[in-house]
């Protein structure tokens, strides 16, 4: 082995050992505080709904999805995909005593108006928007196995649609020498 080979070894190690460091350490706490800032931009928005008089403070629905919203503040560290299988897993005898979170929040919501009821469960989505993106790109075992061949699906999708569209008249001029040539042979 020459000195080259040595460093070229020694630099792909630190490399790795870089990219692991941004992978495992730093991404998961940008993430992190990006999730957090999110879910307070939406509570902010949820509380200026309520400010401008659409729906009242006291109001169970209001209540219900404001104190979610301070709980997954509070506890986003916590949300990680081995944690939220555990819990389904092992909480279920837990859970079977209370009911499940968009089961109280239809309730709630039931006797506002509809606009009002389509507004707050427009914040309810965008909070479990939210909730599915930060559990998904937190863990490297999902990230690795949904995300990454899920983007790369898309992006090679929309990629043939855009070629596709670039070359239609390629395309066309091949679909009229195919069809005219079948057309020769019946």
């Amino acid at each position: 082995m020459n000195e080259m080979e040595v460093a070229t070894i020694l630099l792909s190690l630190v490399a790795l050992l870089g990219l692991t460091w941004l992978v495992f350490a730093v991404f998961p706490e940008l993430l992190l505080d990006e999730y957090r800032q999110g879910v307070f931009a939406l509570r902010d928005e949820l509380f200026d709904y309520a400010a401008s008089g659409a729906i009242a403070f006291d109001d169970r629905s209001y209540g219900l999805l404001r104190s979610t919203m301070n709980g997954l503040i509070r506890y986003a560290h916590r949300m990680t995909l081995p944690r939220m299988y555990l819990t389904l897993r092992i909480g279920r005898p837990v859970q079977a005593n209370f009911p499940p979170f968009h089961t109280r929040f239809t309730e709630a919501t039931k006797d506002l108006s509809p606009a009002n009821r389509k507004a707050l469960h427009d914040f309810c989505r965008r909070m479990d928007v939210l909730n599915l993106k930060f559990i998904l790109l937190g863990s490297p075992i999902s990230l690795m196995t949904i995300v990454i061949p899920a983007a790369y699906y898309f992006a090679i999708r929309h990629a043939a649609v855009w070629l596709a569209r670039f070359f239609r008249a390629q395309v066309e001029m091949a679909d009229s020498a195919v069809s005219a040539f079948d057309q020769q042979l019946c």
